[in-house]
């Protein structure tokens, strides 16, 4: 079954072509961060991708911690294995990877490759083997690749980086003062209304910067008696009692 119905499936069958959907997967072209794709299911598909910003410089702690969150992730979503990519020089990439790759095997989730990714060439953390993975990286051009192109044309396009993706999704600058505004009187309100019903049925309190006094929350209210006290809106005098029958008045 298709997941998206109307994208045809892509079949990743190469290191370069996994390399050349990510991006598209992210919506932007990662760099110094750290990229998880968690996969799982019969036909092994892609179940999840998420990021994570590299420390720099390196910090052990962070590192096991971004280590157990992504094992988390995976656990919950049922994940059995992943494809580890980190984008950045080595020496703030390698960290995070020795404290992610024990994470993820002791918790059962088999990690297909751990890659490095740099100024255009690739490197996998799980061959030694100069051959298939020479010491001075695979070169690979992941705009060039057909999956990237498919991908492209069915709606997923990868920006040119993380800002370049936030500043689709900003607000419009002339629009801004204006619901910021907005956003004021409705806290100003909302503030009001919350130090009304503290003050209990009844209380009246006058905006700040004068204006009519807020009404109470609670239904009518009617006129006070002479008293003082309010009086039921539903209520009325009690009548005098009538003359028993025959009676004197």
């Amino acid at each position: 079954m298709n997941p998206t119905p109307g994208r045809p499936p892509l079949r990743l069958g190469s290191l370069d072509a996994v390399l050349a959907v990510l991006p598209h997967l992210l919506g932007f072209t990662p760099d110094h961060c750290l990229v998880v794709l968690g996969i799982g299911g019969p036909h092994a598909r892609i179940g999840v991708t998420f990021r994570y910003d590299l420390p720099d410089p390196p910090e052990p702690g962070l590192a096991a911690d971004i280590a157990a969150h992504a094992r988390t992730v995976l656990g919950r979503q049922d994940l059995t294995m992943a494809i580890v990519v980190g984008y950045g020089p080595g020496r703030i990439v390698t960290p995070v990877v020795e404290a992610m790759v024990p994470a993820m095997l002791d918790a059962g989730i088999v990690m297909q490759d751990v890659l490095r990714v740099e100024d255009g060439r690739f490197w996998s953390y799980m061959c030694s083997d100069p051959v298939c993975c020479p010491p001075d990286g695979v070169p690979f051009d992941p705009a060039a690749h057909p999956a990237a192109g498919a991908l492209a044309a069915a709606g997923l396009t990868a920006r040119r980086d993380r800002a370049e993706l936030a500043r689709t999704i900003a607000p419009a600058v002339e629009s801004a003062e204006s619901m910021a505004a907005a956003v004021g009187r409705a806290r100003l309100r909302a503030a009001q209304l919350i130090r009304q019903v503290r003050a209990g049925p009844g209380a009246r309190e006058r905006p700040r910067g004068g204006g009519p006094p807020v009404l109470p929350l609670s239904g009518p209210t009617a006129p006070p008696s002479a008293e003082g006290r309010p009086r039921s809106p539903r209520s009325a005098p009690t009548p005098p009692p009538l003359p028993a029958e025959g009676g004197e008045p």
